[in-house]
């Protein structure tokens, strides 16, 4: 580790008006060699972002985001949309899709999140980016998956069906599994449907986790739920209890996914009410990039709700 990072990072517990001071000493009177001095600013920006102060954060982030690059540029947007300064926010988003292929559908991604932005002209470069990959030949369950996305926020669920199942084939993860289900729900496949969550159940207790290295028994458990509800014919308070506590005892980072995925179900069962409660429970994650919660928002403006309804809230987690 750099020494002015090092520096950055221990000096917090101590006089922070100081360490600010020394920190921007070291901006002035040091050469800038590369990306040093932006990686200081970017560093700078989400620790005052981690307090709170996004008014001091902004011209650290700001300058930093001149450079270019993506992480900069992304602690620039989010320093902006701390402060409601939506355009500019946006603006930063938009660079990112553009300048870097891999992060085309963050301009999108951004605007569903937010409620705010160009939603067709976002939507375009993510199909810009659809046209060049090609999903078609896709072996990468990476690829798939972003273009389920896409085709979800789309309403091509046909499209979305065949990308989360090719994934799926290729990495038998419940999270693909349980999106093919939602999908394929929506187009009034049953078979297809039920198809999938059975794979959650039985196939996915077989596939590891990159993260924790174990099942997501969370999501399987979930598929087993859900199974239960569409045997039944009808929701009631038995499997709403059930539904609740699986989700309740689950880990918090499965949650999201887990309210997203149950809420959809629900919706499509006459349950609005209670597909609402689902819903929001997911948009209001902490996790706000995930993509069930970005989905769950759009989700959620569908159903009628207001963006106040489902505001956004910005927080920055420290590094």
């Amino acid at each position: 580790m750099r020494l002015d990072l090092l520096l950055m990072r221990t000096a917090r517990a101590g006089d922070v008006d100081g360490w600010l001071r020394v920190l921007d000493e070291y901006l002035e009177e040091t050469e800038e060699i590369g990306l040093d001095h932006d990686q200081v600013r970017e560093e700078i920006a989400n620790y005052l972002m981690s307090k709170g102060d996004f008014e001091k954060a902004l011209p650290y982030a700001e300058t930093a985001a001149e450079s270019w690059a993506g992480w900069a540029m992304r602690c620039a947007a989010t320093c902006n949309e701390g402060l409601k300064r939506w355009e500019r926010a946006e603006l930063w988003m938009r660079r990112i899709s553009e300048r870097y292929e891999n992060s085309a559908h963050d301009w999108l991604l951004w605007v569903v999140r937010t409620g705010h932005g160009e939603r067709i002209a976002a939507a375009g470069r993510a199909e810009e980016w659809l046209k060049t990959v090609g999903t078609q030949q896709a072996t990468s369950t990476g690829v798939l998956v972003k273009a389920a996305l896409i085709h979800i926020l789309a309403e091509r669920y046909p499209q979305a069906v065949e990308c989360l199942r090719r994934s799926f084939e290729l990495k038998p993860d419940p999270f693909e599994g349980h999106p093919l289900a939602v999908c394929a729900d929506r187009l009034g496949d049953a078979g297809q449907r039920d198809a999938a969550l059975q794979d959650v159940v039985s196939r996915s207790v077989h596939y590891r986790s990159s993260k924790t290295d174990r099942p997501r028994h969370d999501l399987i458990a979930l598929a087993e739920v859900l199974q239960k509800v569409l045997t039944a014919g009808h929701v009631g308070r038995q499997q709403l209890d059930e539904l609740r506590e699986t989700v309740r005892r689950a880990k918090e980072s499965e949650r999201p996914h887990m309210n997203y995925f149950a809420g959809c179900l629900l919706d499509r069962r006459g349950e609005k009410d209670v597909a609402i409660e689902f819903l929001r429970a997911a948009a209001h994650d902490q996790r706000q990039d995930a993509y069930s919660v970005i989905l769950a928002r759009d989700e959620l403006r569908r159903l009628g709700l207001t963006p106040n309804d489902i505001a956004p809230r910005v927080k920055v987690v420290e590094p």
